[in-house]
């Protein structure tokens, strides 16, 4: 047993540690073998049916692997953050609540058990210290430290934006959304005190990418609440050029991440390239198309339902009787 090696670390504030012999040897196999081009093949793949009859399943695609590429990345980032000598097993244990915990925490800039030298952990800090690249201006790979903080900090919105999170959910579990974008009709009157004058019907909104899906929503208040929930209906427009263009700063973002890592682990700078955009107006580029109305909740008032919550004992009774 002499030859097994130990390596304690964190996954969140949980405490873990690793018995396996020639830890280092295997965390850098694991390591090399994640692939960061996957996302760009995706990217690429699904924009060429963009405007072929299978636009809307290409669609739907781009955004399910643009949130799936999204929780790669952060779940690589916060291995790197926690467990650097360790990333294989903080990968292998991490729960998405634990994830979305330690995104949440770098994104708020509160406390984070970390070990990386660094006084604050935030998006900036991890990208300055992750993308090690070097050129012959030293400026210029100062701004794309910068951008890519920032991006992480825009991709962490997304990341952590419940709506998004239910929209995910409800197209990986059972396919239950409707593709396609919304538009708002509403009626414009020629004399609003005229019943009989003539009407035009305007819409707002009108997009032909997007999702529909229903979300849950516990009540308030009430006795078992927890068991009670109330249904509301998501509409969502978004733009599959915004998503090509994200997946492509993924791949990059998680390309660079890794050559960091293999850094670490001995590896020579010319076997651990880094990666940028030829422009850092590129940074953008996910965001660069915008509509002009992006979401619609239709509300349930349970206020208005004249039946009070259940309790779990009645719901049970009720295949009794």
């Amino acid at each position: 047993m002499s030859d097994i090696n130990y390596i304690p670390f964190v996954i969140d504030e949980t405490p873990y540690c690793i018995w396996r012999s020639e830890l280092d040897r295997r965390n850098l196999e694991f390591i090399q073998q994640i692939d960061p081009q996957y996302f760009d093949y995706i990217a690429k793949t699904h924009a060429a049916f963009l405007d072929e009859n299978e636009q809307q399943h290409a669609a739907i695609s781009l955004r399910t692997e643009y949130y799936h590429s999204l929780e790669t990345l952060f779940a690589l980032i916060c291995a790197t953050v926690q467990a650097p000598t360790c990333i294989f097993g903080w990968l292998l244990k991490y729960q998405n609540r634990e994830l979305h915990s330690v995104v949440q925490k770098i994104h708020e800039g509160k406390p984070v058990m970390s070990r990386l030298n660094a006084d604050i952990v935030s998006w900036d800090s991890i990208a300055s210290t992750i993308n090690i690249f070097k050129s012959e201006d030293a400026n210029t790979d100062k701004e794309f430290q910068m951008s890519f903080g920032k991006l992480w900090h825009r991709f962490a919105t997304d990341f952590l934006n419940d709506t998004i999170i239910s929209e995910y959910n409800s197209i990986k579990h059972g396919m239950r959304v409707k593709a396609g974008g919304f538009a708002l009709p509403f009626i414009i009157k020629a004399n609003v005190d005229d019943p009989k004058s003539s009407e035009v019907t305007r819409q707002v909104g009108g997009n032909t990418f997007g999702s529909s899906f229903y979300i849950s929503t516990i009540l308030p208040s009430g006795k078992d609440k927890k068991a009670n929930f109330i249904v509301d209906h998501v509409s969502l427009n978004w733009h599959p050029e915004n998503l090509i263009h994200a997946l492509h700063l993924v791949s990059m973002s998680i390309n660079n991440v890794i050559s960091y890592l293999k850094l670490q682990y001995g590896v020579a700078p010319h076997e651990a390239e880094f990666v940028v955009p030829t422009d850092a107006s590129y940074f953008d580029k996910p965001w660069a198309v915008v509509g002009s109305m992006n979401s619609f909740i239709t509300n349930t008032r349970f206020e208005e339902c004249e039946r009070e919550p259940l309790s779990k004992q009645e719901i049970l009774d009720s295949y009794k009787s």
